[in-house]
């Protein structure tokens, strides 16, 4: 088992890595506190390497990161190492192979004792099982929750497992003593007080920018590994005065769910033209996003969260619009929130697609792709949602997804004071700079 020499871990990566092999030997489980382009994926299984398990099982609540798991593997080239999914016969022939072996399959290689495997798991799927729902499951997975596995890898560890059926999916798996459980997560505020602080690696926005200012100083001439890793600057808009309806009270701020409130009948915004000056003020207004000649330049890709499926949906029919009047009719709109996007390919794929056809793109979602992807080429997110409890977590979902570091320890008083308003804010918007 050789990993390629074309793979050279960060200082950080090797320290997860062999902080997890040190902990697994006195410990059961293992949390990675990691940010987004981390490179979770590829250590994960880099770590499973180094501690030679034969049957690592990845469990995620984001079946459609099953590629980036199987593209890790094959970049580590490990030798006699194989990967699967679960299948069915309906699928058609290139959905199989893109999947890899089957459970069945890779167990039956197992019998040979040099083969080790990764097999990639639903929770979705798992939880709908008798095993774990005695009420509404279905027999099936038996021979997955029954297989002797070494290694777990819970994927986006803060999704999926605080629910009782995701609870028992994981105790289940459990019951073997000998397993190992590695949980990954760039936002684990929900799970974090589940494990000692000893048994938790941690590596977050601000330790990644210091690094990356260090190696300049102490590696000069050399090619910095951290280049690629944005810095954040912070820029807020204040909408009371244009939109002046829509603002509640100061505690409560501007109210997006209402901006974006969609006739279902009609199938258009209730208030449609503010939404269409609201556009047009992005584009046009002076110091705003695509309206400021420096910032846009840098705007060529970027991801629009929006309320719901439905706002999602108009809002993308407005953006789309081939007028004169339309600001971004040039651009390339994505929408994957609900049915947006086609059957035929995944939504990631749809994005990666329309990135690399079209010089400017927007993404709109209202969740989709806001965690356990990459999408380097988005340089913003654009938060235009309410940010009350609701909201809050796939909103610092949404920040992770483009390198947007989160702080949850200022009052909506402090954050309004400290972006110069006059007025409480919920919340600030962040951008990268390119």
């Amino acid at each position: 088992m050789i990993s390629t020499e074309n793979i050279v871990f960060r200082t950080e990566q090797e320290e997860a890595i062999n902080f997890t092999v040190t902990t697994l030997k006195r410990s059961r489980k293992v949390l990675w506190n990691a940010k987004m382009r981390f490179g979770k994926t590829l250590c994960a299984i880099e770590a499973a390497h180094r501690l030679g398990y034969r049957r690592t099982l990845v469990l995620t609540h984001r079946p459609a990161v099953r590629q980036e798991w199987f593209d890790s593997i094959e970049k580590l080239q490990l030798e006699g190492w194989l990967y699967g999914s679960k299948t069915t016969s309906a699928m058609p022939e290139e959905e199989r192979k893109r999947r890899g072996a089957s459970f069945a399959e890779l167990e039956d290689i197992a019998k040979d004792p040099a083969p080790h495997y990764v097999y990639f798991a639903s929770m979705q799927d798992l939880r709908s099982s008798k095993r774990v729902n005695q009420q509404k499951g279905i027999v099936k997975n038996d021979d997955v929750f029954s297989a002797k596995w070494d290694f777990l890898i819970v994927d986006e560890a803060h999704e999926g497992i605080t629910t009782r059926l995701g609870n028992d999916v994981i105790a289940e798996l459990q019951k073997r003593r000998s397993l190992r459980t590695l949980y990954l997560s760039g936002t684990p505020y929900s799970i974090r007080q589940n494990f000692d602080t000893t048994d938790v690696y941690n590596w977050d926005y601000c330790m990644e920018q210091r690094a990356k200012e260090q190696w300049d100083i102490s590696n000069s001439g050399a090619a910095n590994p951290y280049a690629n890793m944005a810095r954040m600057n912070i820029v807020t808009y204040n909408l009371r005065n244009t939109f002046a309806p829509y603002f509640l009270t100061d505690s409560e701020g501007f109210n997006f769910s209402e901006f974006f409130r969609v006739d279902e009948t009609q199938m258009c915004f209730v208030h449609e033209a503010d939404v269409r000056k609201f556009v047009n003020l992005l584009a046009t207004a002076p110091l705003y996003p695509f309206a400021d000649e420096a910032m846009g330049q840098s705007l060529c890709h970027t991801l629009w969260y929006v309320p719901g499926v439905n706002a999602a949906h108009c809002l993308a029919q407005i953006l789309a619009e081939p007028t004169a009047e339309n600001p971004f009719r040039n651009y390339k709109v994505v929408n994957v929130a609900g049915d947006g996007v086609s059957y035929q390919t995944s939504p990631l794929e749809e994005v990666r697609t329309a990135i690399s056809t079209n010089e400017r793109t927007i993404t709109l979602s209202c969740g989709r792709l806001t965690t356990g992807v990459s999408v380097p080429e988005w340089t913003a997110v654009f938060i235009a949602s309410d940010c009350d409890e609701r909201i809050s977590a796939p909103l610092l979902s949404a920040c992770q997804a483009s390198d947007i570091p989160a702080i949850q320890e200022f009052t909506k008083k402090e954050i309004g004071r400290a972006c110069g308003i006059k007025v409480k804010a919920a919340a600030a918007a962040v951008l990268k700079k390119c």
